[in-house]
């Protein structure tokens, strides 16, 4: 595995220790299996990207990935995941356009669909 695989299997075991996630418009709340949950302004969010791997159909192969203090990786599918999308439309100059090519990939790659900067 290179230094790349490492790293993007390393935050998937995160991801998918993830239970659900709940999204309102000031917060993202990420509940883990266990108990355990973190609250997160969406104030806080620096990037919003898609990491797509080659691994599907049948296993997860579609990520949000938020740089926050820390970076997060949301599963595509999980419980409230669904809710992630439309609020993130919300922030200015988001790319729409890069959300459908990145549903459209079948390989491994990444789309910045939003930054602060």
């Amino acid at each position: 595995m290179s230094k790349d695989e490492d790293f993007l299997q390393a935050y998937k075991n995160i991801a998918f220790s993830l239970q659900s996630i709940s999204v309102s418009q000031e917060s993202l709340v990420l509940n883990y299996k266990g108990g355990q949950s973190h609250h997160n302004s969406f104030n806080e969010i620096k990037k919003a990207a898609i990491i797509t791997t080659d691994e599907g159909p049948f296993v997860d192969d579609v990520f949000w990935l938020l740089v926050l203090e820390s970076i997060v990786m949301i599963p595509q599918g999980i419980e409230g995941e669904d809710q992630l999308l439309p609020r993130l439309q919300q922030l200015p100059g988001f790319h729409n356009e890069l959300v459908i090519k990145a549903m459209s990939s079948v390989g491994n790659d990444s789309f910045e669909v939003w930054s602060r900067d």
